[in-house]
This record gives C-alpha cells, structure tokens and sequence, in this order.
C-alpha cells in the first residue's frame, strides 16, 4: 500500500513533468552541444550517439537554431531531475 503523501507527491512531479513537455519541445537524452572553433569565430553543433541528431549545425550561440536547441536541452535536465 502506498501512503496518500507520497501519491501526491508523485502526481505533483507527473504534472510538473507534463508541464515542462507542454512548454516546447525535449532533446532526446543522448544528445549535446558541442563548440567548434572556427578561425576567431565560436560555432556550435549538435552531437549525439544517435545518428539522427549527429552534427547537426547549430550556428553562433545567438542563432535561433542554438537557442531552440539550448532550451530543449534545459528541458530534457529538468525532467531528468524530476523522474
């Protein structure tokens, strides 16, 4: 039997969890950003085990690519945390 307490609690980081998914889109765990130094120049590219997601360029890290990325990231550690 599980107490009521915890039965809340877990229904509390469920929604949580919901809601960081309905705030936009999640990276695939497997996945990072990785900094390519180019010249004097600072770009960045997707890398993963997964070769859907493999070197992908992302651009300078003021790109909208970089930043869409960045937050999908932000969003996979934040349920990362929560589960």
């Amino acid at each position: 039997m599980v107490s009521l307490y915890l039965e809340v609690k877990r229904e509390r980081l469920l929604q949580l969890i919901q809601s960081i998914r309905n705030s936009g889109s999640v990276s695939p765990i497997s996945v990072w950003i990785s900094p390519v130094p180019k010249g004097k120049h600072l770009y960045y590219k997707l890398s993963s085990k997964n070769s859907a997601y493999e070197n992908q360029h992302l651009g300078k890290a003021e790109s909208e690519k970089y930043r869409d990325w960045r937050a999908r990231l932000e969003r996979q550690e934040m349920i990362s945390e929560l589960e």
